[in-house]
Formats: structure tokens, sequence, C-alpha cells
């Protein structure tokens, strides 16, 4: 088959041509773009994509304005989620249409909050928060998180954590 990332399900292609993002559906040939080079992910439910844009790619990465979109995958209706500085897009959960990403919500805030949107409720978790968090990672059924956090002022904080992705204790 084609080189490019497909879809769970495999019935989708998303591949770079030219300045566009081809989404493809490989068993009729259909084709349609998205405006620009985009590191595109696919949700579980085949039918939504996400990426973020990074509008400005100098400066400090930390200062770094990142624009999280989500679009349906055959209307191809792009609604901006958020703007983080510091981070982007972790991905989809393994179910429904859960989007994770992290980073500050604005230039006055130091920590980075790891953020789950559910798209069908528009509701916001905060699953965590610290300076330098990292090393995401979702189980395959979705209810834990590992990540580590690391160079905390409370040393206590450092090290690799693990919880439940509902945000309870």
């Amino acid at each position: 088959g084609r080189l490019g990332l497909y879809s769970p399900d495999r019935s989708l292609i998303a591949y770079p041509d030219d300045s566009a993002t081809v989404i493809e559906k490989p068993s009729t040939g259909e084709k349609w773009a998205l405006a620009g080079i985009l590191p595109i992910d696919f949700a579980p439910d085949n039918q939504h994509v996400a990426w973020d844009n990074d509008p400005d790619i100098t400066g400090p990465y930390d200062q770094r304005p990142s624009d999280l979109y989500v679009a349906d995958v055959n209307e191809k209706k792009p609604v901006r989620i958020t703007r983080v500085y510091g981070g982007g897009l972790v991905g989809w959960l393994p179910r429904g249409l859960k989007l994770m990403y992290l980073g500050r919500p604005s230039l006055d805030v130091r920590e980075r909050t790891l953020t789950v949107l559910d798209l069908t409720t528009n509701v916001t978790t905060t699953l965590a928060t610290a300076e330098r968090l990292s090393g995401m990672s979702v189980s395959k059924d979705g209810t834990w998180l590992a990540y580590y956090i690391s160079f905390d002022a409370d040393k206590s904080r450092n090290g690799i954590w693990v919880q439940r992705m509902d945000g309870s204790p």
C-alpha cells in the first residue's frame, strides 16, 4: 500500500502532497485535502482527525504557541479547539472522542497542564500539572495514564507517575 498514516481500521490513509495533507479512501480512490502539511492523528472512530499547527517555529519552545484543531474526516470542517504554549497534541484516547493535549494555557503560567477534552460533552479534565511533564503513555483500555516529572523544585514530585484517566485519585 501507499506510504502514509493509516486510520485505526486502515480504511483511510493520510499523506503529504505538494502543500496539503491528502486523506484518501484506498478502496474507492476518493481523495480530499486539508490545507498545509499537517501531522494529523486519526481518532479511534476513523471519522475525525486532529492536529496542532505551530504558527511560529522560532524562539524558545516553551514560549511557542500551538493551535489544536479537530476536523471531520469527510466534511473537512476544521475547528480550533485551543491554543497552548510549549506543547501541543498528545493524541486521542483509545475509546470515545477524547483528545489529550499538553501545554501552558498562557505565557504568564510556568507549569504545563496535561488535559483531556471530551468532544462529545465539551468537558475538559486536568490530569497533571508540572513545569517539566513528559513521557505520557495511556493504557490500551484508556483507563490509566503514566507520565514522568523531572527537575521539579519539589524533589518529591520527580519520577514516574501512574494515575486514573478520569482524574480521580
